[in-house]
C-alpha cells in the first residue's frame, strides 16, 4: 500500500510538473509576445510596410474626397444654371406653342441658339470686337421667375434692348448703355448636310441694341442646356423680338418644364411636329357616265422639305406594305455646266 501511494504520488507529482511546463510555455509563445518579438526583430521592414500601408491609404483617401468634391461642385453648377428647370423638350426645330401642353402655366418657352455672335464699336480707337458661339437666348419675362439664386436684370430685355452675362460683357468690352449687334443663325429648310443644303452659314442680325443690364455669371446668368465647367457666354433677347425677326410667330424651339413631363403631357398633332397631311384627288367627268378618278392619294409634307427618317420609319410601320412609296422632290432653276474654272459654259432652263 505504501509502495502503491509512494508511486501515486511520484506520478501525480510529474504530471503537474509537466502542465506548469506547458503554460509556461505556452504563455512565452503567446501572440502579443510573438508580434512583439517580430517588431523587434523585423523593425525595419515593419516600419517600411506601415509607411507603404499610410501612404496607399492617403491617396486613397485624397482622391475620394476629390472626386466627391469634384461632384458635389459639378451638381451645384448644374442646378445653378438651370435653376428651377426640371425637364426640357427640344425636337431641333421650331413648333408652334399654344395648345401643345396640357399645363402651360408650369412650361416656359424659349427661341434658344447656341451658336449666335454679338459685336460691338468698343475703345478709344472705335475699333469693332466680335465674340462668336455666344448663347442667344430668346425668353419672356416670366424666365426669370425660374431662377433660384437670386439673379434677376433690372431691366428685362425689349425691342430695342438685350441683357448680357459678365463674360459676354468683358471679352465684348461693353457696359450699360452701349450699342451692340446680334448676328442669329438661320434655320434653313434643308439641312446643310443634305445634297440640297447650303453650306454657308446664313445668318440675321439685330442691329443697335442697347445693353440694358449685364448679370453675374451666377444663376440663370450661366444657363446653359448641355453641361459644361466653362462659363457660357450669354445674351438674353426678347423673344418677341426674335419671333418677329426670323417670321416665327407663336413658336418656339426650346421649351422648359418646373415639373418632369411625359408623352402624355404633350398635345402632339401634325403642325406641331411640322407636317401637313393632305389628299390629293382628281377627277375626269365625262359628259355621261360615272366620273373617273385619275389619281386619288394622301401627300405627306414637312416644313423642312425633308421628312426625318424616324418619321418615314413610323409611317411605313403604320400602313400595309406597298402602299407608300417615299419620294423626294425639288425645283431647279437652271442646269448649267461649268468649265474646269468654275464658270458657266452652257446651260438648260
Amino acid at each position: 500500500m505504501n509502495g502503491n501511494s509512494e508511486t501515486g504520488q511520484r506520478n501525480g507529482g510529474g504530471a503537474a510538473s509537466g502542465n506548469t511546463d506547458r503554460r509556461a510555455a505556452s504563455s512565452s509563445l503567446s501572440l502579443p509576445r510573438m508580434a512583439g518579438a517580430g517588431l523587434k526583430y523585423a523593425w525595419r521592414v515593419t516600419l517600411s510596410v506601415a509607411l507603404g500601408v499610410a501612404t496607399a491609404t492617403a491617396v486613397i483617401v485624397g482622391a475620394l474626397l476629390v472626386g466627391d468634391s469634384m461632384r458635389g461642385s459639378l451638381r451645384g453648377l448644374t442646378v445653378e444654371r438651370l435653376g428651377a428647370v426640371h425637364s426640357a423638350v427640344i425636337p431641333g426645330g421650331f413648333f408652334p406653342v399654344d395648345g401643345l401642353v396640357d399645363q402651360p402655366q408650369l412650361s416656359e418657352p424659349l427661341l434658344f441658339f447656341p451658336s449666335g455672335s454679338i459685336e460691338s464699336r468698343s475703345g478709344e480707337d472705335g475699333a469693332w470686337r466680335r465674340v462668336g458661339s455666344i448663347q442667344i437666348i430668346g425668353c419672356d419675362p416670366s424666365f426669370w421667375d425660374l431662377d433660384t439664386s437670386g439673379v434677376r436684370p433690372t431691366e428685362f430685355p425689349n425691342d430695342e434692348g438685350v441683357v448680357l452675362n459678365a463674360s459676354t460683357a468683358a471679352e465684348l468690352g461693353v457696359d450699360v448703355g452701349d450699342l451692340v449687334t446680334l448676328r442669329l443663325p438661320v434655320e434653313s429648310a434643308v439641312p446643310a448636310d443634305s445634297p440640297l443644303g447650303r453650306r454657308d452659314i446664313q445668318t440675321e442680325g439685330l442691329p443697335r441694341m442697347t445693353v440694358l443690364d449685364i448679370i453675374p455669371d451666377k444663376g440663370l446668368g450661366r444657363f446653359a442646356i448641355a453641361p459644361s465647367q466653362v462659363t457660357p457666354r450669354n445674351v438674353f433677347v426678347s423673344r418677341a423680338t426674335i419671333a418677329d425677326v426670323l417670321d416665327r410667330e407663336g413658336q418656339a424651339n426650346a421649351l422648359l418644364f418646373r415639373e418632369g413631363v411625359t408623352p402624355a403631357n404633350l398635345i402632339v398633332d401634325l403642325a406641331a411636329l411640322g407636317l401637313n397631311l393632305q389628299r390629293v384627288r382628281r377627277e375626269f367627268t365625262a359628259e355621261a357616265g360615272e366620273p373617273l378618278v385619275i389619281y386619288d392619294y394622301f401627300s405627306l409634307t414637312s416644313d423642312r422639305l425633308l421628312v426625318p427618317n424616324l418619321i418615314v420609319e413610323r409611317v411605313l410601320q403604320q400602313l400595309p406594305a406597298d402602299s407608300a412609296a417615299p419620294l423626294m422632290t425639288y425645283l431647279a432653276n437652271a442646269i448649267d455646266r461649268l468649265d474646269a474654272g468654275g464658270e458657266v459654259i452652257a446651260s438648260v432652263p
